[in-house]
């Protein structure tokens, strides 16, 4: 999905009262969005490679951290 239609998506999300987050691996299109992991992965494989739960798992903590805090 394009990051500017995500931002929209937010935008409308957060508006209306439900929380966001949003994972990429470039923090320039995700500058300004309330909740946003950035993980070193390649364009494309913001959660890394395939069959990878390891790391999967950990993006996914590393989410739902966001919204405890």
């Amino acid at each position: 999905m394009c990051h500017r239609t995500a931002g929209l998506v937010v935008d409308a999300l957060e508006e209306a009262g439900i929380p966001t987050a949003c994972v990429g691996t470039m923090h320039a299109p995700l500058k300004g969005l309330p909740r946003v992991v950035v993980t070193p992965h390649g364009r494309g494989s913001n959660f890394g490679a395939p069959h990878d739960r390891a790391e999967h798992r950990r993006i996914v903590d590393e989410v739902l951290s966001l919204f405890a805090s």
